[in-house]
């Protein structure tokens, strides 16, 4: 019991200076989609990302993937099929008008692998805490 406790009072502990000596990661970031996921064969953490991406935030919120198109594929939804062929939804699916009537449908889309890059400069404190 006593052992517990001590456990949970070293671990309370740990949370606390690490609390104190935290580095933020929010802000931008070099990012690049790897549309083909090929970045480990061709050695992308070596090189400087071209795109920039704002942390925290998703794709979505910084505006990165594709334009959904009517032959995006979804990996999952429920909707009404009768949006695609009813001629009186053909006002909505129109190239540069599309309007998808279902709910949460994102203005982009993309599932695959993407890249983020950050340069971090760690304050002498908080090395010396990793170092010992």
């Amino acid at each position: 019991m006593i052992k517990q406790y001590l456990f949970l009072a070293l671990l309370a502990l740990s949370f606390t200076a690490n609390a104190q000596n935290s580095l933020s990661l929010a802000g931008n970031w070099r990012f690049e989609i790897d549309r083909n996921d090929v970045g480990v064969k061709e050695k992308w953490f070596t090189k400087t990302l071209a795109d920039n991406i704002k942390l925290p935030g998703s794709m979505l919120d910084n505006n990165k993937g594709d334009k959904v198109t009517l032959q995006t594929k979804w990996t999952g939804s429920i909707y009404d099929s009768s949006w695609y062929f009813n001629p009186r939804y053909a006002k909505y699916r129109q190239p540069d008008d599309l309007k998808f009537p279902f709910w949460l449908t994102p203005a982009k889309y993309y599932v695959g692998a993407a890249w983020y890059q950050k340069d971090l400069v760690i304050p002498a404190s908080i090395q010396k805490l990793l170092c010992g």
